[in-house]
């Protein structure tokens, strides 16, 4: 009988030790991916799974195009909605899964989806959510480009992680 209850023990630690592992705090924190954008003169991305994938930093020298072209200057896979297949984002490296959003149409807040933000020196490093789509915002040299996601329900104005970025001038 002792057995038996020592092994469901051990099943139910391992079970729970899984299941712990598979969590992911939720932080605002600097992101765990060092960049190589450092001394460049150019646009940086900075892509927030929001817990679900680390922190993308991706740079793009010399850069010049809007937005929604700083992905491919970055050789970030972005896809948008079939209501707008350029300039509003669905999915980021495949990122949610189609079974977690479909790409047909914008979706709602309740639904989830991508934020857009940027901080540059003229906003005084601080992030900025973009008033305007990635397809027509034409980030300027220097600036750093967030994206954020929020999953259903929570709020589209949680910003990408703060990190050591700094925008600089070029």
């Amino acid at each position: 009988m002792k057995l038996r209850w020592v092994l469901l023990a051990l099943i139910a630690l391992v079970a729970i030790g899984g299941t712990l592992t598979q969590l992911k705090p939720a932080s605002n924190s600097s992101p765990a991916v060092t960049s190589d954008c450092a001394g460049k003169v150019g646009v940086t991305l900075i892509v927030d799974f929001a817990g679900a994938r680390k922190t993308e930093i991706k740079c793009a020298p010399k850069f010049s195009g809007t937005g929604w072209q700083l992905f491919a200057a970055t050789k970030t896979q972005v896809s948008g909605t079939d209501q707008y297949p350029e300039g509003f984002v669905c999915r980021i490296e495949g990122y949610p899964g189609a079974s977690i959003q479909g790409c047909h149409s914008t979706p709602t807040y309740s639904q989830g989806g991508w934020g857009y933000f940027y901080k540059s020196v003229d906003t005084g490093g601080k992030w900025v959510f973009s008033p305007t789509g990635s397809a027509l915002r034409h980030p300027a040299c220097g600036s750093i480009e967030g994206w954020r996601y929020f999953a259903p329900n929570e709020s589209p104005a949680k910003t990408p992680p703060a990190s050591s970025l700094t925008p600089f001038k070029c």
